[in-house]
């Protein structure tokens, strides 16, 4: 039972910290997290499933009814923020390669037909080199501890 308490109160802690991450992210006037803001956010949400399920697991003979319904509320709660926390990084993924092929569409686009690109080289490549960084990220996944 001491547990299952400890248990709630990590769970509650991962909870409000998850939270206060969204309300700042909601504060700072971007609604879309950047991709490592939604892998981040996927990991706390990792660590939430986790607890939850740590949760359930130990709840005992001793447990009653209403703890086991908290076990799975709160188990409930975790899997669909881990859900749409996913959801939001592929979206982030996503953004950050269409933001990326734009950036080298536009750089090249600058170039007056007759000329060489020499004026525009620099933009172009900091443009590749955007769009190879998001790719990267996408390529290295999350690492969540």
């Amino acid at each position: 039972m001491r547990a299952s308490l400890f248990r709630r109160s990590a769970l509650a802690t991962v909870s409000a910290v998850a939270l206060v991450s969204a309300l700042a992210a909601c504060s700072s006037g971007d609604s879309e997290p950047t991709q490592s803001e939604a892998e981040t956010n996927v990991c706390d949400q990792v660590a939430a499933v986790r607890s939850a399920v740590d949760e359930v697991q130990a709840l005992s003979v001793d447990s009653t009814v209403e703890e086991a319904q908290t076990a799975r509320d709160d188990l409930s709660t975790a899997v669909d923020d881990l859900t749409t926390s996913a959801e939001d990084l592929a979206a982030a993924d996503a953004q950050a390669l269409t933001d990326g092929v734009d950036a080298i569409k536009t750089a090249i686009q600058d170039v007056a037909g007759a000329d060489t690109i020499v004026g525009a080289l620099t933009d172009i490549q900091t443009s590749a080199d955007g769009l190879k960084s998001a790719i990267q990220e996408i390529g290295d996944g999350y690492e969540c501890s």
